[in-house]
């Protein structure tokens, strides 16, 4: 089926670029699960810290959506996208080298602000790179991205952790979030 010439096509890389990203956002809810005894251990924190370790990232976003969205209107969705990307890769970095709850926690929330930059640019750039007749189509697909990052990294990770550790994985994180930012 042609394009109608008043239309543009949808660019299908841009899309598939931009999914890609939420996934990589979802990796960091699904790292915890597995990582969290270790962590515990690791760390010397009890069920309440372990409990702000799991809940800091969600939490975060939960306080910081609106000024995000304000954020990637004034800044621009994509260069928020690409900030988003850099609080995740900082921010798992940072709890790679956590020494202490405190740390981890600290970087919890950056993760969670970068979560919050993705989340409020991607539906904006999926639809400008979409052709009309494919926005509904698109921002279904747009809204798997929790599912597959969360499904992906909740089985990655034991194996990952059996490789490298929770720091380890943490590090595996920050690398994915680093590369994907340069696309």
């Amino acid at each position: 089926m042609s394009t109608p010439k008043h239309q543009s096509p949808t660019r299908w890389y841009a899309v598939g670029l931009v999914l890609l990203v939420g996934v990589v956002a979802a990796f960091q809810i699904g790292k915890v699960p597995a990582a969290l005894p270790s962590i515990r251990v690791d760390l010397g924190l009890d069920m309440v810290g372990a409990g702000w370790v799991a809940s800091l990232y969600t939490g975060t976003a939960v306080v910081l959506g609106l000024a995000g969205g304000v954020l990637a209107d004034r800044m621009g969705h994509r260069t928020t996208l690409v900030m988003g990307l850099a609080l995740l890769a900082a921010g798992s970095l940072g709890g790679s080298l956590a020494q202490s709850g405190a740390p981890i926690m600290v970087s919890r929330v950056v993760e969670g602000a970068g979560f919050v930059l993705i989340v409020v640019s991607a539906p904006t750039l999926i639809f400008r790179a979409t052709a009309p007749h494919s926005h509904s189509f698109v921002m279904g697909v747009w809204g798997t991205f929790m599912p597959i990052g969360l499904t992906f990294m909740l089985l990655l990770a034991p194996v990952l952790m059996a490789a490298v550790g929770w720091r380890g994985l943490w590090q595996v994180n920050m690398a994915i979030a680093a590369a994907v930012a340069v696309f």
